[in-house]
């Protein structure tokens, strides 16, 4: 809500003049706030807000590093991946997307490392050549064929 009440500051700070952080605007877009909802503006701590945004953050760095920890423990690298910008990216947006597609990042790592061949090489792995192998993880559902009594397929 307090986005609705910047705005009216700003109109208001445009058509009277002035700053829109000037009090006489805050105090008239409150008044023209609570006369429109019906609801009294809620004051809103600066410092709080900042600590709230920050909590978040903090709790979704956790999440990546925890995926990225998973990547490098099953992988066996030695580097550290949650340090590095490229992994941090490709944990925060394609393994989030993915998993909430229903592919999970364990799978993909149980798949990957089950291969003796592949398991040699996971040192060697970067985010690009993980995407292009993603999908082979996964098994695609297959549609049974059909004959009609005509002789004709469809599925």
């Amino acid at each position: 809500m307090q986005t609705g009440t910047r705005a009216i500051r700003v109109i208001l700070a445009e058509v009277y003049g002035g700053k829109h952080d000037e009090q006489k605007h805050i105090d008239t877009a409150d008044r023209i706030y609570e006369a429109v909802t019906g609801k009294q503006n809620p004051k809103r701590d600066p410092v709080a807000g900042w600590l709230g945004m920050s909590q978040a953050e903090e709790s979704r760095m956790k999440e990546i590093t925890a995926i990225l920890n998973d990547f490098e423990f099953v992988m066996r690298r030695k580097d550290d991946l949650a340090g590095n910008s490229i992994w941090q990216d490709f944990a925060r947006g394609f393994v989030r997307k993915e998993r909430d597609l229903g592919h999970d990042y364990h799978t993909w790592l149980t798949w990957y490392m089950n291969d003796p061949r592949r398991a040699e090489w996971a040192w060697k792995e970067t985010p690009t050549t993980i995407k292009a192998k993603w999908l082979m993880a996964f098994p695609v559902q297959t549609t049974t064929i059909k004959t009609d009594e005509t002789g004709g397929f469809y599925a």
